[in-house]
């Protein structure tokens, strides 16, 4: 069983929402609503819409439609002091094969606002498109951090008359990845590109420029240590002679 909230993308890129009048993030509207998805399903799938009836003095009413045809009307009224939560609006199997579900509020500007909270499907459902042979894409990205300082940034490209369902890039630290998400659920990597972050070209011209300090520190002490041993030598020179000289002189004295 799955749970898929509106306001999202549900039942994938070919599901079309048209909404006239105010709304606001609760997926309210006090004027005219309907929310089209085409999709295809196996023998077996059950689909439920649950709403939430607001409390208040008005109604809330809509119509839904399957492949084009009304299936249910439903009416509630609201209460002054009481709100309905988790109440079912459309309980319907599905049948093998491509299906069109429309939900229509068909409440008026002074009724309750309509509250469309949340499908249940049990089964899978694949979504269709809705006007073969016309390419229809979209596009969002997003961007994430963690707490280890690594972004994630998401970019997904979508087109309905194909037979592929989506195309995903997924770059993280140093990796990039390219995915290929088909109608079917199935996931295949497109390919792996590795890539170079800023964090390791930081450290490489960190290292790089450590490296090269201890390397003239080093040179800077051999030249020492040459400089002292040739001052060293030339200082010793002179004591020499001296002493030869002074062995002269006395053997001549003799």
């Amino acid at each position: 069983m799955t749970e898929r909230l509106v306001g999202r993308d549900w039942w994938g890129t070919s599901a079309r929402v048209q909404r006239y009048g105010a709304l606001d993030h609760r997926d309210r509207c006090y004027c005219h609503y309907s929310f089209s998805s085409s999709f295809k399903t196996p023998a077996g799938t059950r689909i439920v819409l649950k709403c939430t009836v607001p409390q208040g003095n008005g109604s809330m009413s809509m119509i839904s439609f399957v492949d084009g045809k009304m299936d249910t009307q439903v009416m509630r009224q609201s209460r002054d002091n009481t709100a309905f939560y988790d109440d079912v609006w459309f309980d319907s199997n599905f049948t093998a094969g491509p299906h069109e579900l429309v939900i229509q509020n068909t409440g008026g500007a002074l009724d309750s606002p309509f509250q469309l909270d949340r499908f249940i499907v049990t089964g899978s459902v694949i979504p269709v498109s809705a006007q073969p042979g016309v390419p229809t894409t979209t596009t969002q990205s997003s961007t994430s951090s963690t707490s280890q300082g690594r972004t994630t940034s998401i970019s997904k490209s979508s087109s309905s008359p194909s037979s592929i369902a989506g195309l995903v890039t997924v770059t993280e630290s140093s990796t990039t990845f390219t995915l290929i998400i088909a109608t079917d659920g199935s996931v295949q990597t497109l390919g792996v590109a590795p890539s170079t972050g800023s964090g390791s070209h930081s450290s490489r011209n960190t290292g790089a420029i450590v490296g090269g300090v201890l390397g003239g520190i080093a040179c800077l002490l051999f030249l020492v240590l040459i400089l002292l041993r040739i001052r060293r030598r030339n200082s010793m020179v002179p004591t020499q002679h001296l002493a030869q000289r002074k062995g002269s002189e006395a053997n001549g004295h003799k």
